[in-house]
């Protein structure tokens, strides 16, 4: 696009010629302002082509005093304004090209202008896990091609996320967390290639819950005559202890904190106390947006919920610990559970095993 153009009678006087708006679109109004003082002109016109030649030229429009001349490139949508600005209505493709104005005769200058492409993404700004969304991308033009980008990089195609529509329809079936994303759509053609503005996909989801633990280490302190080993082990989602001589006891969907193991041969007697050690709970929820966390302890709702839940290990922490995230847009929530028992004053004659134990949520 050419905005200022020139050339002129003896004078040499260049004529500026602005376009407004300076970006169009087909089907916007727009206006071809020349930057003079227009009081010292009488008549000006405007035409179709490039003033190297007198028959190159087809006159749109003109004015002679109080007349205006309507030439044979002339649509119906053009106007002259009294400023000699050249209004044209609902602008199409064919009105692209070379325009030259003529003032008071002999001054002149030429203006060329293309349409650019307005590309937008439509339809919705969220989706919710496992159900089926599309985005539609449109452009006003002619012969538009267009393509897709996700954070920059081209949309690859698979049976779950694919193109219709001549590629202006986006669709996701069904539609997954990792779809969440920044998208833009680009549209082309022989006359112009425009980008849409990021389009931010939300995606819905329902929280994955885990609880886990932080309280007394996993350590075997083994007092017994002859010394006996132990071995913390981890099988399958069942935590067991495990001896050379004791027996395992697979502890299921809660968490244990003191246990014991007994042998024959007995060592003095030792008490363990506990109420000094706390344990921590932490409620992880992946979801898109972040989920809101509450805490329940045997059914009642904590007042204050952090994501990370401290408790002192005493006996009437025992019980049912539950963590509920909610997603605040869907209003989704998950919800699990664990069941946790405190055991505090420990007297023993052989094995003292302080740990912690995570079943399965």
């Amino acid at each position: 696009m050419n905005s200022c153009i020139q050339l002129t009678d003896a004078a040499n006087t260049v004529i500026p010629i602005t376009l407004s708006p300076p970006k169009p679109t087909k089907g916007q109004n727009i206006f071809l302002i020349p930057g003079l003082d227009y009081e010292n002109f009488t008549s000006c016109g405007w035409y179709r082509g490039v003033a190297l030649t007198s028959e190159n030229l087809r006159l749109i429009i003109s004015s002679q005093s109080e007349f205006y001349i309507k030439g044979d490139a002339y649509t119906g949508r053009e106007k002259l304004c009294a400023n000699c600005s050249l209004h044209i209505k609902h602008c199409e493709t064919e009105d692209m090209g070379m325009y030259t104005i003529i003032m008071k005769g002999s001054m002149i200058a030429w203006f060329t202008f293309s349409l650019y492409l307005e590309v937008t993404i439509t339809d919705p700004k969220e989706g919710t896990e496992g159900q089926s969304i599309s985005l539609h991308c449109t452009a006003e033009g002619d012969d538009v091609v267009y393509s897709w980008t996700k954070d920059d990089q081209p949309v690859i195609e698979d049976e779950r996320v694919y193109l219709t529509e001549n590629d202006q329809t986006l669709n996701f079936n069904p539609c997954d967390r990792r779809d969440a994303a920044n998208y833009k759509c680009h549209a082309s053609n022989s006359f112009s290639s425009a980008d849409s503005d990021p389009f931010g996909l939300i995606i819905i989801c329902k929280s994955d819950l885990l609880i886990f633990s932080r309280a007394v280490q996993p350590t075997c302190l083994i007092f017994s005559l002859p010394i006996s080993q132990g071995l913390p082990q981890r099988r399958g989602s069942q935590p067991r202890m495990e001896t050379r001589q004791g027996e395992r006891q697979p502890r299921r969907n809660f968490l244990t904190v003191g246990t014991i193991y007994q042998w024959n041969d007995l060592p003095p007697e030792v008490t363990i106390n506990l109420t000094e050690e706390t344990i921590s709970l932490t409620c992880l929820a992946v979801s898109n947006p972040a989920s809101e966390i509450e805490w329940y302890f045997n059914g009642q709702l904590i007042p204050i919920s952090p994501e990370v839940l401290t408790r002192k290990i005493i006996p009437e922490n025992s019980g049912d610990y539950a963590c509920q995230a909610t997603n605040p847009t869907s209003k989704m929530t998950s919800k699990t559970t664990m069941e946790i028992d405190m055991i505090v004053n420990i007297k023993v004659s052989a094995l003292i095993i302080p740990l912690s134990f995570l079943g399965s949520p």
